[in-house]
């Protein structure tokens, strides 16, 4: 893997939104994005591609300080992925 590459890509994000209230007069502030529920991803060590869902189990994500840990299904890679603004 080279050291340009993250060591997951994440593509095809499924986003969770939750309504924001009710903003100034009449106008309904636009929801908010609070988390994902599945993602395409890559692992750039060993190429396996994959659909994943939040969970324990390799291949899963698990929500974290910073964005989502993801553990490869293929080759155990294991990192901490951003989640994209």
């Amino acid at each position: 893997m080279s050291q340009d590459l993250p060591p997951f890509e994440l593509t095809d994000i499924r986003w969770i939104y939750t309504p924001s209230g009710q903003g100034q007069g009449r106008i309904p502030e636009p929801p908010t994005r609070t988390g994902m529920t599945s993602a395409s991803v890559k692992c750039n060590k060993c190429n396996k591609q994959w659909r994943t869902i939040e969970g324990e189990q390799p291949g899963q994500f698990r929500y974290d300080v910073g964005g989502v840990s993801i553990i490869c299904r293929g080759c155990g890679a294991d990192a901490l992925v951003p989640l994209p603004a």
